[in-house]
């Protein structure tokens, strides 16, 4: 029963050192984190305005690398219409152009927005063609 007593009181020592060692680790720790909270300001949160600005750069960014894949697809078909656009201003601006050479813009407009129509990369590239031969015929006259 003695023996029994001492293991008893041995433990219940060991015990309390133990448990005195984890509160006083957690004792310094605490001090640590005040220490580092007060040496430091803490973090502000990023306001809604500067949320917002990194979603329109970031939609902004996805949208510039999106864009030059869909723009090689219509390329043709875009110079085309600004060639279009070109062929009607440039015959507006230019009202002494002879009868022959408005009726031969006129056909080769025409033939142009057919090819135009047909919806396809060579029909594109067709209406860029005949849309630059308006415009040279325009011009050297």
């Amino acid at each position: 029963m003695v023996a029994q007593w001492y293991a008893v009181q041995r433990e219940s020592r060991e015990d309390l050192r133990l448990s005195g060692r984890s509160i006083w680790q957690k004792s310094e720790i605490h001090c640590l984190m005040q220490q580092v909270r007060a040496d430091h300001e803490p973090l502000p949160y990023p306001s809604a305005e500067t949320t917002m600005k990194h979603a329109l750069f970031t939609g902004l960014l996805l949208t510039a690398l999106a864009l030059p894949s869909a723009a090689s697809a219509n390329d043709d078909s875009s110079q085309c219409q600004m060639n279009l656009s070109k062929v009607r201003d440039a015959k507006v601006a230019r009202p002494d152009l002879s009868d022959a050479v408005k009726s031969d813009v006129d056909t080769t407009v025409h033939r142009a927005e057919s090819a135009l129509a047909r919806h396809n990369a060579d029909g594109a590239r067709e209406c860029v063609s005949l849309t630059q031969q308006a415009l040279q015929k325009i011009q050297g006259n």
